[in-house]
């Protein structure tokens, strides 16, 4: 019962109460008797999908509007018919080139490559 609706009835204002006094009574009957190590591992693992620990947030990569623009492009937008082709190429065209201070050849290798290594070779040819 616990594994397939514990989570929806933990997290429902009118069953958290009960469920939470379940939860903690299954717990201390857990540490008060001598277990075996399979029962000891059923307790846990509908303790943890009732209640799974607090997951810490990853810190979201900043990633420059070219970057961002360039994966859009190469990534999603290129497929294999002549007008997605066209469209990517004009608009890889339209990259500022001249500028020194940004890296548009490396940039354009860099996620062509990643292209090709995702399975997306035909679109890159």
């Amino acid at each position: 019962l616990l594994e397939s609706c514990g989570r929806y009835l933990f997290r429902t204002k009118h069953t958290h109460k009960k469920i939470a006094e379940l939860m903690d009574t299954m717990m201390r009957l857990k540490k008060a008797r001598n277990l075996d190590e399979r029962s000891i591992a059923m307790i846990n693992s509908a303790f943890f999908m009732v209640n799974p620990p607090p997951q810490s947030n990853r810190p979201v990569k900043e990633v420059p509007p070219l970057e961002a623009y360039l994966r859009y492009l190469l990534a999603s937008t290129l497929e294999a018919d002549d007008k997605s082709v066209s469209f990517v190429s004009k608009q890889i065209q339209r990259l500022p080139w001249s500028d020194p201070s940004i890296d548009c050849g490396g940039l354009v290798c860099k996620f062509m490559l990643k292209a090709c290594r995702k399975g997306r070779y035909k679109t890159t040819k």
